[in-house]
Formats: C-alpha cells, sequence, structure tokens
C-alpha cells in the first residue's frame, strides 16, 4: 500500500471514528496500516499539521483512545459512506447514513442485500466502475440508482478507488439530490419546451439589466439574428448595432419613452443579420422597477414577422392587380355568397350589364337574367356547390341568357369556380358578352355557305370546261394522228405535227389545272398498284431523246433499279418524272441531262431516289425560295425566258408530299440545276414471274359467265352524239381490225342492241334524250342480246372521282377524251382480241 493511500484511509478513521468493518475496530485498522507501513517508513502520513511528528504507534493510542467518540461522530454523520469491492460490487462498510438511505429512500434493508447490485444493474454498474476507472475517483457526479420497485433515484456521488484489506475497493460518499434533480429536470423540460415554443412561433424573449448593460436572450433570438446561440454577448449597444439604420432612431425613441412614461411599447423594425439578410421583427418590451421605483430591468419579446409582412405584402399587390382587372377587363367578374348575393361587381360587368356597383351588390345574381331562367340557375349553382369539382370553363357550361338593365337580352358564355373561406363559399363568375361573337358566327356561317357555294360552281365550271374542252380536243388531236398516218408531203406533215403538238399543250395545261383543283380541294387520291419501275423510266426517257437531240443535248439515264415490280402510282411517278425531265431539256441548250435513280433503305423502308441534273441555265438564289409556287417562272429581265403556265414544279411537289416524299433542288445561276425527289415505294416480286391470275368477270350482270373469243373481227360499236368523236374513234377502231356500228343517241343504241350481237360497246356520257349511265340501265336491265357485253366509258369527264363513279355505276372499264390512239388499243384488247394488220397504222 502507497504512503499516500495509507494516508487516505487514516484520513477516513479520524474523519468518521469507529465504523463497521465485518467487525474489525478502528485499531484493527491502525495495526494493518502499521504493519503495511511500519518496514519501509518511520512514521505514517498523516493529514494534519497537529499529528505531523506522531509515530505509529503514538497514532494507534489516539485511535484508541477516541474510539468512543468516533462512534457517536459515525452514527451521527448526516453523508452515506459505502466502500465496495472493484470487482465484485460486495459491501466491505456501509454507515448508518447509507442504511438510513437505503430503507427509507429506496426502499429496502442494506444489510440484507449486501452487493451494488441492489442499486443498479450489473450494466450501469459496470459503467460506473469504468468510469472511476479511467480518473481514479469521481467528485459530484450525478447517478442514478434504482428502488425496490424499479423507480430512479438520483444521489450525488464522490468517489476514489483505494486498497482496502487487501482488495481493490471503491470509497463512496453520497448526497441525497433526488429532489433537486427533478426539480432541475422540471425545469430543463420546461425550458426546452420554451425553447421549442418559440422556434416554432419563431418568437424570443430577452431581459435587460439597465444598470449593467447586460442582456439575456433566449435561444430563439439568437436564431431569429442568425448566430449560433451564445455565440455574442449581447447589450444594448450590440442590439441597436444590428437594427436597420433607417430604423435605429425609432428603436431608441420607443425604449426611451417606456423607461420615462412607464408604459410598455410594441413597434416593428427591421435587423440586418451577419450575411446581410435583412428581417422584420415584432418587438414588446415593458419596464420592471426596484423597491425604490427606479428603472431596473426590461422584459421583451420579438417575433420574426418577414415572411407575415412579405404574405401581406403580396396580398396588397394582388388586391391592386385584383383591383385593376376589375377595373379594366372587359369581362364581367361577380363574386357571390352561399345566398346568391352579390358582394363584387366589376367594372366590365357594370359595362356590360348596365348596373353600376352600388346598384346590385347585396341582390340576388339571378336579377341579372330573364325571370324564366332563374330557377334553372339556381338548381344548376346548387349542384355545383355541391360537387367535387372547382371549377366550369367556359366550353364546359351552355350558353346563358343575361339582362340588363334596360331588359334588353343577350347571349353569354360564362366560367364557374368555388372558393371556401371561414365566411362559407363563394363563387365567382366570369361573364363574357358573346353577342358580337354570335353575330360574327353567323356571318362565317353565312361566308361558310356562300365559299362552299363557289366551290361547287367552281367544281361545276371546271368539269363544264373539262368537258367541253376535252370533247373538241378529241376531234383535234385524233384528227391530227390520223393525218399523220397519210402520204402527205413535208410541209403539210410539219402543219400536221405542229396542231397536234399545240393540241397536246394545251391537253398538258388542262389536266394540270384540274391537278392543282385536286390539290386545292384535298381530293387528289394515290394508287397503290404493281408497275414495272424500271420499264416507266424507260418509257418516259427513249421518247424525250429526239427532243434533246434536236437541241443537240445530251439525255442519258444512270438507274440501279433491278429487275423488281413495285406496287405506287406509276401515273403520278410519271407525271413527276416527265415535267421534271421537259424542264430539263426546255432550259438546257447546250450539254447534257442526266437523269439517275435508285433503291435506298432506310429504317427498313424501300425509297426511290431520283435525280434530275442538267447543264441549263440555273435557277438564281432568290427565286429558288419560289420556284415551287404555283405560276412561278424563272424570268430574265423583262420578259420570260420560255412559255409555259408555271404549274408544273408545283404539282411536283404537291405529288410527292402526297406519296409521304420530299424534294429538293440544287442550283445557281448559269450553274445548272439538279432536282431531286425520294418516295417510298415497295418492293413485290422480280419482272417474269407469275402474276395473279387475272379477274374475268366483266359485269355484275354476266353472272361470272366470260364471253367466248369471237372467231372473225370483234364487232364494236361507238354509241356518242358527236359526228367528229364517232369518227374519230371509229377510225381508230377499224385500224386495229374491228368492225365499226355507230349510234348517235341512247335511244339508237336501245335499238341496235335488240337486233345486233356486239363483242364491245364504247359509250359516251353526255348526250341528250338518254345519258350513257341510264343507257347502261337500260341494256343491262332490258331483254338484249347485249346484256352481257362489255361496256366502255369514253367521256370527256375527267376530275377527281369520275373514274371511280362510273365504274361502280356498272361501266366495265374507264376512258378519258381525248381519246389516244394506243390507250384505246390497251382497253379494247383487255375485252376483245385485236388483229395486228393496221394496227400500227395509226400515229400513237
Amino acid at each position: 500500500m502507497s504512503p499516500e493511500l495509507g494516508g487516505n484511509l487514516a484520513q477516513v478513521a479520524l474523519g468518521l471514528g469507529l465504523f463497521s468493518f465485518g467487525g474489525m475496530t478502528a485499531l484493527a485498522v491502525s495495526n494493518f496500516l502499521r504493519r503495511s507501513y511500519g518496514a519501509k517508513h518511520e512514521a505514517i502520513p498523516t493529514v494534519s499539521s497537529q499529528n505531523a511528528a506522531m509515530g505509529a504507534a503514538a497514532l494507534e493510542d489516539a485511535l484508541e483512545e477516541n474510539e468512543t467518540l468516533f462512534r457517536e461522530i459515525a452514527q451521527t454523520t448526516p453523508v452515506p459512506v459505502v466502500i465496495s469491492d472493484f470487482e465484485t460490487g460486495e459491501f466491505k462498510f456501509y454507515n448508518v447514513a447509507a442504511v438510513r438511505l437505503c430503507r427509507e429512500k429506496l426502499g429496502f434493508d442494506i444489510s440484507k442485500r449486501r452487493t451494488l447490485d441492489i442499486w443498479w444493474t450489473p450494466e450501469d454498474r459496470n459503467a460506473y466502475v469504468s468510469a472511476i476507472s479511467k480518473t481514479q475517483k469521481i467528485a459530484g457526479q450525478a447517478v442514478a440508482v434504482k428502488t425496490d420497485d424499479g423507480e430512479k433515484y438520483w444521489l450525488e456521488a464522490f468517489a476514489t478507488v483505494i486498497d482496502f484489506l487487501g482488495r481493490k475497493c471503491i470509497l463512496t460518499s453520497l448526497l441525497d439530490i433526488n429532489d433537486r434533480f427533478q426539480a432541475e429536470q422540471a425545469l430543463r423540460h420546461a425550458k426546452n419546451t420554451l425553447d421549442r415554443a418559440q422556434r416554432i412561433t419563431e418568437m424570443g424573449s430577452w431581459e435587460w439589466n439597465i444598470a449593467t448593460d447586460e442582456i439575456s436572450w433566449s435561444d430563439q433570438i439568437y436564431r431569429i439574428f442568425g448566430y449560433e446561440v451564445g455565440a455574442i454577448d449581447p447589450t444594448f449597444h450590440v442590439f441597436l448595432q444590428h437594427v436597420h439604420e433607417d430604423d435605429r432612431e425609432m428603436v431608441q425613441a420607443a425604449v426611451k419613452r417606456a423607461l420615462e412614461d412607464r408604459a410598455p411599447y410594441d413597434i416593428n423594425h427591421r435587423i440586418v443579420l451577419p450575411n446581410g439578410q435583412i428581417k422584420i421583427l415584432h418587438e414588446q418590451g415593458e419596464v420592471e422597477y426596484d423597491q425604490n421605483g427606479a428603472p431596473a430591468c426590461m422584459l421583451g419579446a420579438v417575433k420574426d414577422i418577414t415572411d407575415i409582412c412579405e404574405t401581406e405584402e403580396a396580398l396588397r399587390r394582388s388586391q391592386v392587380t385584383l383591383s385593376g382587372i376589375l377595373n379594366i377587363s372587359p369581362e364581367a367578374m361577380i363574386v357571390t355568397n352561399e345566398e346568391g348575393r352579390i358582394t363584387i361587381f366589376s367594372a366590365g360587368a357594370e359595362n356590360i350589364f348596365g348596373f353600376s356597383a352600388e346598384e346590385v351588390i347585396g341582390r340576388r345574381v339571378d336579377c341579372l337574367m330573364p325571370e324564366r331562367a332563374r330557377a334553372r340557375h339556381r338548381d344548376l349553382v346548387k349542384d355545383f356547390g355541391a360537387s367535387q369539382t372547382a371549377s366550369k370553363q367556359m366550353g364546359e357550361r351552355r350558353e346563358i341568357i343575361g339582362c340588363r338593365k334596360s331588359g334588353q337580352e343577350f347571349p353569354a358564355k360564362a366560367s364557374l369556380s368555388k372558393l371556401q373561406t371561414p365566411d362559407g363559399t363563394y363563387f365567382t363568375t366570369i361573364l363574357r358578352d358573346i353577342t358580337e361573337e354570335k353575330k360574327h358566327e353567323a356571318e362565317l356561317t353565312e361566308a361558310k355557305k356562300k365559299a362552299e357555294a363557289a366551290s361547287e360552281a367552281k367544281s361545276a365550271f371546271l368539269a363544264t370546261m373539262s368537258h367541253e374542252l376535252r370533247t373538241p380536243l378529241n376531234g383535234v388531236l385524233g384528227a391530227a394522228q390520223i393525218l399523220k398516218t397519210q402520204n402527205l408531203d413535208a410541209s403539210a406533215g410539219e402543219w400536221i405535227e405542229m396542231i397536234r403538238d399545240s393540241g397536246e399543250n394545251l391537253l398538258l395545261l388542262l389536266n394540270d389545272i384540274l391537278d392543282i383543283c385536286k390539290i386545292e380541294e384535298g381530293t387528289l387520291s394515290i394508287a397503290k398498284q404493281e408497275f414495272d419501275l424500271q420499264q416507266l423510266f424507260e418509257s418516259v426517257i427513249a421518247p424525250r431523246r429526239l427532243l434533246a437531240d434536236e437541241k443537240a443535248v445530251s439525255l442519258k439515264m444512270n438507274t440501279t433499279l433491278g429487275d423488281v415490280h413495285y406496287e405506287g402510282d406509276p401515273k403520278r411517278i410519271r407525271q413527276i418524272l416527265t415535267n421534271l425531265v421537259n424542264n430539263a431539256i426546255k432550259f438546257t441548250d447546250q450539254g447534257e441531262i442526266v437523269v439517275t435513280a435508285k433503291i435506298e433503305d432506310s429504317d427498313g423502308a424501300s425509297m426511290l431516289v431520283c435525280s434530275v441534273k442538267d447543264t441549263g441555265c440555273g435557277v438564281p438564289e432568290e427565286a429558288q425560295a419560289k420556284i415551287f409556287d404555283r405560276f412561278v417562272q424563272v424570268q430574265d429581265g423583262r420578259s420570260r425566258m420560255h412559255n409555259g403556265a408555271g404549274l408544273g414544279l408545283a404539282i411536283c411537289r404537291e405529288l410527292v408530299n402526297a406519296m409521304s416524299g420530299s424534294m429538293s433542288l440544287d442550283s445557281g445561276a448559269g450553274q445548272g440545276s439538279v432536282f431531286s425527289f425520294e418516295i417510298p415505294i415497295k418492293p413485290l416480286r422480280a419482272v417474269g414471274s407469275a402474276k395473279p391470275p387475272k379477274d374475268t368477270e366483266r359485269s355484275p350482270l354476266s353472272n361470272g359467265e366470260a364471253r367466248p373469243a369471237p372467231f372473225f373481227a370483234p364487232s364494236v360499236l361507238i354509241v356518242d352524239d358527236q359526228f367528229v368523236n364517232r369518227k374519230v374513234i371509229g377510225s381508230f377502231v377499224r385500224a386495229f381490225g374491228a368492225e365499226i356500228h355507230e349510234a348517235e343517241s341512247g335511244g339508237e343504241a336501245l335499238e341496235r342492241c335488240k337486233k345486233t350481237a356486239f363483242d364491245l360497246i364504247l359509250m359516251d356520257i353526255h348526250m341528250p334524250m338518254m345519258c350513257g349511265q341510264a343507257t347502261l340501265a337500260k341494256i343491262r336491265s332490258v331483254d338484249n342480246l347485249n346484256k352481257a357485253t362489255p361496256v366502255v366509258a369514253v367521256t370527256a369527264d375527267a376530275m377527281v372521282g369520275d373514274r371511280e363513279k362510273y365504274l361502280d355505276s356498272g361501266f366495265d372499264a374507264y376512258l378519258s377524251k381525248p381519246v389516244n390512239a394506243a390507250e384505246l388499243k390497251n382497253v379494247i384488247s383487255e375485252f376483245v382480241p385485236l388483229a395486228d394488220s393496221g394496227a400500227d397504222k395509226i400515229a400513237v
């Protein structure tokens, strides 16, 4: 045992007197101490100057003489003292105060429970032992022990580690602080509750000691001022430094008045946080006075009202905005309560209804509508108020009828919304007078009718003009084709060629105009049929090489289309290609024209990519933006460079767009042009493979019976009221090796059908007395020799839908005028065999 520890035990013995050490007396303790120190030390260290010179024997005598006195001290000391084994917790000593503490406060007899486990669980005891092991002592630590019923009881412990009877022990003295601890806990809880409340309400409290100028802030005030709790030492001077400079004088004046007038103050002011942020505070303060009536301190509270002020400012701006809207909006804005009484009536409402706001506020809103509509209106508003719908927009409500102050009724549309407030439900109606709209609608409806009538008139005009122009063109072009086969001199041949070219140009222009009309009306249709794409390109390029050769321009074709049939619209593709090649020839005076075409794959789809490149005059950059517009041509100075209506490229682009493709131009003045287009196209089968079997049905009335092929020259009846048409068509048919019969009216055709069985009938449509459709119906319905004879509609009707119309009405085929010999031959050969002799005599 160390001298220091021996001295500690001696001090314990001197201070506490005679203890019960399991039967050992203080004398035994001193003998133990003497045995422990005798060999090494001449004297045992002591704790007072009075016994500093005393040896071990003298100490023993002193202890023995005062044993009775020390016993009295131990019995009367109020401080519980225990000595427990460091490892096991077993009590080695406890005094009377410890016995009384356990019995009266903790509810058990310490003499029957001789271990620290009676105070706490082994885990808590181990934690206590661990804590004392680190510093060898504990001075004034609050510890919780358990009572007999398991409750916590708080003590303050003073402990040190000692060597007692050869064992490491803990000497502990205890103070009962349970009441104080509970009070402190309650105080801390109250403080935390207050702090939470202040944090939630953003309100803090303060106390200012006027004499010392010290201010005590609650935690929330630190947070309001932008500091960590305790980060600064607040004084009135420090507080003023944080007040916004524009408000500082006002705050000082308020405090001064409170001190002088003995009255609390209540002000709003701004503060500036360390980061420069500005907050608005609501502050209240009142003065407390000492017994002499002098100001001693000031107490106050501070609330952060920045958000409230911003909300109030936003509300103010909103009210200003609402007021402005109510004053300037031309629409009526009306607010009503649950009873349907008007609370707000805007300037727009005043203008629409003719009432002033003062006249209608407080009245029921149905005063603004006719008597007959009021009950229905109340029911609608009642249902709307009970529904979950928050608002009904203009388009969600029927038109309503309003009534002005003058009694005049007017149509209106309204949106309705509801708002739940503490004062109840309010309804807001925004109403628009649609008198002018209804007027405009009526005008638009009338204009639409007129436009539709004009469109119909235009279509009728175009149909009539198309028919009337095609009929003479049929004679002109047909006669030109026939004359071309005659043995004429060179001069006559040139004139015949001029007639033919002029007629074909006129027909091309007519077709272009009709295509434009179809595009405008949205009736342009794109066919889907099988065709040979390579053959189509060759049929377009081959006859135009002669035209190019006449200008000493080389026309080349470079195609990689493969030996495949495709599905698409061959007529429209031919039209696009023909137009581009014709333009290239027209605008190229020297050099070459190269037509390129190939099939490319784009995202799994086949695309026909085609370009027509020429070395002609090119298109100036400023003209390229409009080159695809209608009736636009490239011009040189004051004159057009070439003839034409300027419709070709516009139609080409529209056709390409209709086929879901694209078209472009790459050109420059004097640099030639490259017109390109690409359209989707579907490959079907290899050229030369078997085609699907062709339908042999000729007419709905043929009962599926195919007419046997005639053994001799086929007999063809031509029905047309125009002599020229019969003459031209008859010449064509006769050249094909057929026998010709003519009828100039539907009635005559019926008479002939009763007497003669024909192999084919070519029927005009527009004929006096009985049209071609009526004649066909008679032929199919009346017993005659031609009930199942194929009938082809040969007509000048070439508007969109005409082909389908006549096929649907029972015709077996359709052919538009002016008739081309080659097309006529193809149509006839579908129904009857033609002799080869004479077929090539017609210029096709």
